[in-house]
């Protein structure tokens, strides 16, 4: 049981290293732009519910949404990268944060 548990820390370990590589780290900015999805993917999904409006084909366009965002992350993160600045990525996350503070505003 102890070598299976150790090989789940390895696999995580890898698993988040890799996804930190490739977003550029998690950071503050990256962090709280991931509370703001998850709080607005919730109140979106709750608010359909209050409305009795809640569908399957709403909420999968509004998670395909939120991982795009996270892809455009990545972009920017590889243009801070080939341009040897640090202040793309930061942008993007900045202007998605606020997109997505609205959006729970709104819902």
């Amino acid at each position: 049981m102890k070598q299976v548990v150790s090989a789940l820390q390895y696999v995580f370990a890898g698993i988040g290293g890799f996804v930190g590589w490739f977003l550029g780290g998690f950071d503050g900015f990256l962090y709280a732009l991931l509370v703001f999805v998850v709080i607005d993917y919730i109140t979106g999904l709750m608010c359909g519910w209050a409305n009795h409006d809640l569908e399957s084909n709403k909420a999968t366009k509004g998670l395909f949404k939120k991982m795009f965002i996270f892809f455009y992350i990545i972009i920017a993160h590889r243009l801070d990268v080939l341009m040897h600045v640090d202040y793309i990525r930061i942008g993007v996350c900045y202007m998605y944060a606020v997109g997505e503070v609205l959006s729970i505003m709104e819902n």
